[in-house]
Parts: C-alpha cells; structure tokens; sequence
C-alpha cells in the first residue's frame, strides 16, 4: 500500500498542481491531513511551495 505522503509526492513530480482540497478529494482524507504530509515532505528536503495564484502545490525541486 502506498502512503499517502508517497502519492502526494509522485503527483507533484509528474508536474501536477493540485490544491490540498483536491488532493483531499482524491485520496479521501482531509486538507489538514494532506498539509500535515506537505509539512513532512518539506522537513525530508523537498520543496514544495504554495502557488498563491492558484492555490496550488508545487514541487520545484529535483528530491534530495
């Protein structure tokens, strides 16, 4: 089973932008939850930034 960190983390790689909602919707879990993963992805040393713009996750960054 993939954790949900791991489908968040593919997802933005393949150059996806995708709100925490969405990403809620899809997984089916909460916003929170998903900015709580977001949170430790960050923390691993990946970027991932908020496009304020569109209210989107980005991952901007090749992984460490």
């Amino acid at each position: 089973m993939t954790s949900l960190k791991s489908k968040i983390l593919s997802s933005l790689k393949e150059g996806n932008e995708v709100s925490a909602k969405q990403f809620a919707a899809r997984f089916k879990t909460s916003a929170t939850t998903v900015g709580a993963r977001v949170s430790e992805l960050r923390r691993d040393g990946y970027a991932i930034y908020n496009n304020k713009h569109t209210d989107c996750l980005l991952y901007t960054s090749p992984s460490p």
